[in-house]
């Protein structure tokens, strides 16, 4: 499509023309590239079937509601088409707040469309579990729309490749619409169309349900896909000390128990919630080495880090260092430098030396106290290179006074 801004001299307004081109079959024809195993072929879907409903039209056009749920209203019946601009109005320049759904629509065998407010779901792409079974993704594009005063003044085809797509700037908004397919009954499709800007991606979407012939009942598929908002509440709830059982049960009794609405909103099994707690820890420990390199990095107290046959370190500071070397290295006066209990913090043992203090004293006995330096070994393991671990790294922070 070529664009023409057509200047009126009464007027400062700029209107955008659209006009056939030679080499374009229709207006509305778009390429959409298709997920088979040869992804040189592209998939077209044309809208030029549909009549496009007028502004008067829609403002007559009577408010219904899906299963008569006040929070779910249509925003169209029927098959109805939409252009890129028209979504752009619909979701994002002129919304209706008549016609927005706050509850996900489920169930949906009927030819319909919803814009949904996703800041009332438990997660942004919940919208797409909506009880119907699963649909294949077949592609994708959009549109990039430049706005001045909400009117559309330019509009340029969407990059297909993420590294080629240049940031938005200030006054452009991206209309993506995403083409879906029934696995089961191939003639029920869906899209989904959302709008993004140089802020992020919008809160509303459209959602079009569509049938190629008469519309049918749809059976669910056997598996159906977890949430992401289920997800989400899963990985919460694993870092605390609850079995999986008992965190299935909870999530189970949160999504309504027998009486659930939507099976996606569910976790699959116990399994799922152990898996998760699995990569969970396994995230952690990557996190807490990575943490411990750095700290190594930055700070002198931390010696001796081992990772091998599994990881230990000595924490030694060097007022400890110095207070040895005065205390414990007298001939004339000094103080056993001893070792005391392990003692557990999380998963780890940590084992801490003591030594008696000669300048300070007790007011009750007037003897000297007995402190613990901080200098202690920090391991996985108790093993009884305890003390040849930590002597040579306190050796070597005075070195001749040994």
């Amino acid at each position: 499509m070529d664009l023409i801004n057509r200047y009126e001299s009464d007027s400062d307004e700029v209107e955008v023309e659209e006009l056939n081109s030679t080499n374009v079959r229709n207006e509305n024809a778009v390429s959409v590239i298709s997920d088979n195993e040869n992804y040189d072929t592209f998939e077209e879907f044309s809208d030029e079937s549909i009549a496009i409903v007028s502004d008067s039209e829609e403002e007559l056009r009577p408010l219904e509601y899906y299963n008569d749920n006040p929070n779910i209203p249509y925003y169209s019946k029927g098959k109805k088409d939409f252009k890129m601009s028209e979504v752009l109005h619909a979701i994002q320049l002129s919304v209706d707040a008549d016609r927005i759904c706050v509850e996900r629509p489920l169930g949906v065998t009927e030819d319909a469309s919803f814009v949904i407010d996703t800041s009332k779901l438990e997660a942004r792409k919940d919208y797409l579990e909506d009880n119907t079974g699963n649909f294949r993704n077949l592609g994708h594009c959009g549109t990039v729309f430049t706005v001045k005063n909400d009117k559309i003044v330019s509009m340029s085809a969407m990059e297909r490749s993420l590294k080629d797509r240049p940031p938005l700037k200030r006054g452009e908004f991206l209309v993506k619409v995403v083409y879906w397919g029934h696995k089961k009954h191939k003639d029920f499709k869906k899209r989904t169309y959302e709008v993004s800007s140089f802020r992020g991606e919008g809160v509303f979407v459209l959602v079009r349900y569509l049938f190629e012939d008469e519309a049918h009942e749809v059976s669910p598929c056997k598996k159906m896909r977890t949430s992401e908002g289920a997800k989400q509440k899963i990985r919460d709830r694993i870092k605390s000390h609850k079995t999986p059982s008992a965190i299935f049960d909870d999530l189970f009794e949160e999504a309504g128990g027998m009486e659930f609405a939507c099976t996606a909103d569910l976790p699959r099994s116990i399994g799922q919630i152990k898996y998760e707690r699995h990569k969970q820890r396994k995230k952690s420990d990557i996190d807490e080495m990575a943490t411990l390199l750095q700290l190594s990095k930055q700070n002198s107290y931390i010696r001796n880090l081992q990772w091998t046959p599994h990881p230990r370190m000595v924490v030694l500071t060097e007022n400890v260092v110095q207070d040895v070397v005065d205390f414990c290295t007298n001939p004339e006066s000094f103080s056993p430098f001893t070792i005391d209990t392990t003692f557990n913090v999380g998963p780890f043992y940590v084992t801490t030396t003591t030594y008696k203090h000669l300048k300070l004293v007790d007011e009750v006995g007037f003897q000297e106290k007995s402190v613990a330096s901080w200098s202690s070994i920090v391991s996985r393991k108790t093993r009884y290179w305890a003390v040849s671990l930590l002597c040579p790294n306190v050796a070597r922070g005075k070195p001749g006074h040994w």
